[in-house]
């Protein structure tokens, strides 16, 4: 037994180095992807602010800026050509710490520099700038978290400082959300760090277990669950201050309105929808695990679908330097057009990121009772050994330094899934060196069917909900804080709490009763927002209409709630969604 304690000792010391090491090289493999992307913000900052501000600063802060991103580019290239081992690996986590302070700074002085409450456009502008490169460093830097604190604290500090100091109503509630949006960075910077340790350490203890007993089977399984316990962890708490930043944004948008900010604001409307695109991609394996996802079967305009997909992927063609060419066609198929739309895209999406400076081509043909839609790429090709593999969850070919900026691997994933629910046939086809072609073949349709597709928004202002009693059950301080203006803009009267204990006693005051309930699925000390309902409904002895809200992406807890009956939204909720569903669960006055 002594020997036994004496040898995990060491082996627990030896994880913990190699947990920090790892943690290190993560962080500096994310600081290229991160240091242009800061540069191509900073320079739409400048494009937008170029009528607003002094050109000699502007000029200046940019010239900063591409100084401080070519240090950092040159620190990280140092590290990967020095490839410390894990004994002498700290000190380049200082030296990217001692980094990350210029570029904390450099954002800190566009808000001295150049923010203006007399010019709208320039409060939102930093402001959804700052908040966007604050939440993209929750992944790029909580893997080290002094240098998220030096980027987060001075870039959110001096914009909070800067419109406190110039005062007014706009300038203080946008300093409040501010604020409040800073306290979830930090929060969820922390609790990704963590789930991050958590993950590697449990990695190294499995690669030990099975040199050990060489139990291979039994421990992949271990660590597959492992897995997607994190995955569900972490999108859980990356959707939380994403959820909270659209209700942010959308309370913004209700307080800042002239003809300058409109365009602006429909730019970032589509960023928050492209987070959210990208969050989902996680969940959708974890829906279709579940089973809870159900093709809605109809005939499908496969020449309209193939515009839509052609009109939304040539700017990414253009950007990789590829000619994307899409065939017309007048072929009518059978399928889901949502499923079979999220199936080409990935396809297309993939052939554009693997192929540079080539050619990708989507065409549809008849055979028979079938139509089979082809993407083809001259890109690298696939080894025909591959051809399976590529299939699996965040597999990846030719990416063995996981960039993101390729991908999370769950594009193929996805499509084998969606094609077997639809009961559609996947094909591949692939020389080494000369290209790939991704067959898709589902039943042919009888009859176009061509719907103009538009996305319904509701009007900024209507009496649906204004003077209806709303109350809000979430454990996310910062999710109550975004939610109360938001409602509140749209004329609900509101009441936020935090526990099921505070809901049964706001019921149980005697006041006015509430009319519909929003509750978070996953509540503290392991509540279900279900049962939660369930009691709420009893003590008010009423079916009052409930709305239930998640960002967990476990599939048992996807099940459950989709077989609890209340409508279910996922985080982060865009705001015309929670409000359309809102509108459609509260009966007008009678």
């Amino acid at each position: 037994m002594q020997a036994m304690t004496e040898t995990a000792v060491p082996r627990a010391n030896a994880f913990s180095a190699d947990v920090r090491a790892e943690l290190v090289r993560y962080l500096h493999r994310q600081a290229p992807g991160s240091m242009i992307a800061n540069l191509i913000v900073s320079g739409i900052l400048v494009y937008v602010l170029w009528n607003t501000a002094p050109h000699q600063l502007l000029v200046g802060w940019l010239l900063a800026v591409a100084i401080v991103v070519a240090l950092r580019l040159a620190q990280v290239a140092l590290f990967h050509r020095a490839a410390p081992v894990p004994d002498r690996i700290n000190r380049w986590a200082i030296a990217s710490a001692a980094g990350s302070v210029f570029i904390g700074g450099v954002w800190a002085f566009a808000s001295f520099l150049f923010l203006d409450p007399t010019q709208p456009i320039s409060i939102i502008t930093i402001t959804v700038i700052l908040m966007g490169i604050c939440a993209g460093s929750i992944v790029n830097l909580a893997s080290y978290l002094p240098s998220f604190w030096v980027v987060v604290g001075p870039a959110m500090g001096a914009l909070i400082a800067v419109l406190l100091w110039h005062g007014g109503a706009v300038s203080n509630t946008v300093a409040v959300l501010a604020a409040v949006a800073t306290i979830a960075y930090f929060v969820g910077a922390r609790n990704v760090h963590r789930l991050l340790k958590e993950s590697l350490q449990l990695s190294f203890e499995n690669v030990a277990l099975r040199r050990e007993a060489e139990e291979k089977t039994t421990l992949l399984e271990q660590a597959n669950v492992a897995k997607s316990r994190f995955l569900a962890a972490a999108s859980h708490d990356l959707r939380q201050p994403l959820h909270a930043l659209g209700l942010l944004l959308a309370t913004l948008s209700e307080r800042v309105r002239d003809a300058h900010s409109a365009p602006l604001m429909k730019q970032i409307d589509s960023a928050v929808d492209a987070v959210d695109a990208m969050l989902n991609s996680m969940l959708d394996i974890s829906k279709l695990d579940a089973g809870v996802v159900q093709p809605k079967i109809a005939p499908v305009s496969i020449g309209a679908l193939l515009e839509r997909l052609d009109a939304e992927y040539q700017p990414i063609a253009r950007l990789t330097g590829n000619e994307l060419r899409v065939r017309s066609t007048d072929a009518v198929g059978v399928s889901d057009a949502a499923m079979l739309q999220r199936i080409l895209g990935n396809l297309i999406s993939n052939a554009l990121r693997y192929t540079l400076n080539g050619r990708v081509l989507i065409g549809a043909r008849r055979r028979g009772d079938s139509i089979r839609i082809d993407v083809y790429d001259n890109g690298p090709g696939i080894p025909s050994d591959s051809f399976e593999d590529i299939f699996l969850e965040f597999h990846q070919l030719g990416n063995p330094e996981r960039d993101r900026r390729r991908g999370l691997g769950l594009g193929l994933a996805i499509v084998k899934r969606l094609t077997g629910l639809l009961g559609h046939r996947i094909e591949v086809r692939s020389v080494v060196g000369r290209g790939s072609c991704f067959s898709v073949t589902l039943p042919a349709g009888t009859e176009a069917q061509r719907v103009e597709e538009t996305r319904a928004r509701p009007a900024a202002h209507g009496g649906e909900l204004r003077g209806r009693r709303v109350l809000v059950l979430d454990d996310e301080v910062s999710v109550l804080d975004a939610m109360r203006p938001l409602l509140e803009s749209w004329g609900c009267e509101v009441t936020t709490t935090a526990t099921p204990e505070e809901a049964e006693a706001h019921l149980a005051s005697g006041a006015a009763m509430p009319e519909l309930l929003i509750v978070d699925y996953r509540l503290r000390r392991h509540a279900s927002g279900i049962e939660t309902i369930r009691r709420l409904r009893e003590l008010a002895g009423a079916p009052i209409p409930a709305l239930v809200v998640t960002g967990d992406t476990g599939p048992d807890r996807l099940r459950e709630a989709e077989a609890s009956g209340y409508p279910l939204l996922h985080k982060p909720v865009m705001p015309e969604r929670l409000r359309a569903t809102m509108q459609q669960l509260l009966v007008p006055h009678g």
